[in-house]
């Protein structure tokens, strides 16, 4: 997956890269969360690289708040739109809201570099920084529990910065000699949010 992602990268003008279209769902695909073989960690995990992958990113109507649908025919993915909230999962639209508002307001996701860090077996770990700030995600598809070391002194970070989990999911973490040291569960994604 690192791979793809460099070489898409890669082929692109650098101001190109940061107007890309970015999705996983739409009319022509199937919903990610309603394939049976995607967890909610997992497709949270999606969520927070769709956000702050450079780029655009593009919500399909109810993935906000996890429209219903099935991957069997292409019908699946057009389910019509539920508009009543007591129908709605919340779980899908706080997460959406969330990151909505960290892309529309924070200059570090919308123009900050691009540099992943760590891609060790399932899990993906890329920041997007300025000299003063940087936005870690780090992404786990492993079925188990993990310990991973992502290298943030590249980025300027020391003992001396600020560093906070964006969604107070996880405390689990320790900085040391310019490594962020996370634990992750099963699945999990994180977003850390560092001041310089």
């Amino acid at each position: 997956m690192v791979k793809m992602m460099m070489q898409k990268l890669a082929r692109l003008p650098h101001q190109i890269a940061y107007l890309q279209f970015n999705l996983f769902d739409s009319h022509d695909i199937h919903r990610l969360h309603n394939n049976p073989d995607v967890s909610w960690e997992g497709y949270r995990g999606a969520v927070i690289m769709l956000f702050t992958f450079p780029g655009t990113p593009n919500i399909y109507y109810g993935d906000e708040v996890g429209l219903d649908g099935h991957i069997e025919t292409m019908e699946g993915c057009r389910y019509p739109m539920v508009w009543d909230e007591k129908d709605q999962d919340q779980r899908y639209y706080e997460l959406y809201q969330r990151l909505a508002q960290l892309k529309l307001k924070d200059e570090v996701l919308q123009r900050g570099g691009f540099k992943i860090l760590y891609a060790e077996g399932d899990v993906l770990s890329y920041a997007r920084f300025t000299d003063e700030r940087a936005y870690i995600s780090i992404t786990s598809q492993e079925d188990k529990r993990c310990t991973v070391r992502i290298p943030v002194g590249v980025l300027g970070v020391d003992k001396d910065s600020k560093i906070k989990e964006e969604f107070s999911y996880s405390s689990d973490y320790t900085y040391e000699d310019g490594y962020l040291n996370v634990t992750l569960q099963k699945e999990e994604a994180l977003l850390f949010n560092i001041k310089i």
